[in-house]
């Protein structure tokens, strides 16, 4: 009974203590009636909640600071990401050959011949070709065939499939042309590839290029690419899918550039 009635009672009203919207307590207000073990009491309660204020407000602080951080990181590694996406890009897309030897794709053969014939494109080109690293750069066309002179005013055929499309050869310019050797002097040979597996059914070329009709298409190149030189190779329509240079949409034309 006695230990009950020294020990010190504390009186806390609840309106003398709050909490902000952050979860933080306000200090409790220590008011003049009280003793001195009620004002102890109440400093120590003070300590408590000034301490746990401290902390929270520190931590609050460390994870906004930790989402900015997170969100800087997601945002390099975005970047990263894209980064290597374009260059991953960049491999895919289909890279010039550096010893003369080039093979042709036309993919979506037919209806890229059918916009060639109607005007829409000028000619079907491949990508270019060097003839070594610090060499020659040429690329093959595909242009329209006309037999007779009236022909060339027509920009389409309605009988397609006796067309006759007609391989070039064309020099392009490069940033090595100054040291290397003009005119142009080099073999050139194309073919049509069979896709039966057989070598000896491909189309070959009837004779070879005309070095002295055609020899401005051969001297060093003062704009993006000379004049292209008819390649003596034709290509009929109507026996490219009978005899399996057409298959699923695609053909392939081979050149070799050599000494």
């Amino acid at each position: 009974m006695l230990l009950n009635h020294c020990k010190p009672k504390i009186k806390v009203n609840s309106n003398k203590m709050s909490t902000h919207p952050s979860g933080s307590f306000d200090s409790f207000q220590i008011g003049d009636g009280m003793d001195r073990s009620e004002r102890r009491q109440h400093q120590v309660l003070n300590r408590i909640t000034g301490h746990h204020n401290f902390f929270t407000s520190n931590l609050q602080q460390s994870s906004f600071h930790g989402r900015n951080t997170s969100d800087w990181r997601t945002r390099n590694e975005l970047l990263v990401v894209e980064n290597n996406h374009s260059r991953k890009q960049q491999r895919g897309q289909p890279s010039c050959s550096y010893d003369g030897h080039l093979i042709w794709k036309i993919k979506n053969f037919q209806q890229r011949v059918d916009k060639l014939l109607s005007g829409e494109l000028p000619a079907l080109e491949s990508e270019p070709c060097f003839t070594s690293r610090y060499g020659y750069k040429y690329c093959l066309r595909l242009h329209q065939y006309h037999r007779e002179p009236q022909q060339r005013h027509c920009q389409y055929h309605h009988d397609k499939q006796d067309t006759e499309l007609n391989l070039f050869f064309q020099l392009m310019r490069t940033e090595f042309d100054n040291i290397l050797s003009w005119p142009f002097k080099m073999d050139v040979r194309c073919r049509l590839l069979n896709q039966c597996g057989d070598r000896t059914k491909d189309k070959c070329g009837q004779g070879f290029i005309n070095w002295n009709e055609n020899r401005m298409c051969f001297v060093k190149p003062e704009m993006t690419a000379n004049l292209p030189c008819p390649y003596p190779l034709l290509l009929k329509l109507n026996a490219l899918e009978n005899e399996k240079f057409l298959m699923d949409d695609s053909i392939f034309i081979e050149c070799k550039v050599k000494k």
